[in-house]
């Protein structure tokens, strides 16, 4: 049990830390530490930032189609679970395998790292859209050769 000497003693030290002045002995301080710092973290606001919501308007294999949403949401998410387009794969997530190669204006993009808010007013042509006349010269190949994807990763 403290006496009345070590409450006044440990008032004192607590005046002077406030004053800035540097404490000789502190028991529940940890080396290294500056006090108070873990109650700031603690207690510091997370900045949430809103997503860029964009409404936006493009052309998926001849069709007009809008979109609003997160303008960050990659093109290929937007295929796949929006449009239920699903012939657009996701192989690497980063554009360096080319599962996930669309054409955008007639050229090769990959849709996984193109977001959505960069193709307002462009035609976009996935797998699904080469064959309006029938089956397209690459469809053809994929039958013939059993696909499992893009070939991309088929060896030979």
């Amino acid at each position: 049990m403290r006496g009345e000497g070590d409450a006044v003693e440990h008032a004192e030290q607590h005046s002077r830390h406030d004053e800035g002045e540097v404490q000789d002995h502190v028991p529940h301080a940890e080396p290294n530490r500056v006090p108070g710092a873990a109650k700031r973290r603690a207690t510091a606001r997370t900045i949430d930032y809103p997503s860029a919501i964009v409404s936006i308007r493009f052309t998926v294999n001849g069709v007009e189609r809008e979109f609003a949403g997160d303008g960050s949401m990659p093109l290929l998410w937007y295929l796949r679970d929006h449009a239920r387009l699903t012939g657009t794969k996701f192989g690497c997530g980063g554009g360096f395998c080319g599962a996930c190669t669309v054409l955008v204006d007639g050229a090769a993009m990959r849709s996984c790292v193109a977001p959505v808010s960069s193709l307002a007013g462009r035609s976009i042509t996935t797998i699904e859209g080469l064959g309006k006349d029938g089956l397209h010269a690459v469809q053809k190949a994929w039958i013939e050769e059993d696909v499992a994807q893009c070939g991309y990763c088929q060896a030979g």
